[in-house]
């Protein structure tokens, strides 16, 4: 059984935008801990992207 076109779309727009939400509360968290960390402000915005890469580069890879 399919699913209507209607119902598709609002789920992958609910997705996106929770998927959204997540990545910019993950980023924040991580980039507050390493500024908690003694961290200067460049390199905590790197870290989250550092993170956030890996995890894709694993993904990538499988």
């Amino acid at each position: 059984m399919t699913l209507p076109r209607w119902s598709r779309g609002i789920t992958i727009a609910a997705v996106l935008l929770l998927a959204g939400i997540a990545a910019v509360v993950s980023y924040s968290h991580m980039f507050e801990l390493a500024q908690r960390h003694g961290e200067p402000a460049w390199r905590a915005a790197l870290f989250p992207r550092s993170v956030d890469g890996m995890i894709v580069a694993r993904r990538w890879r499988c």
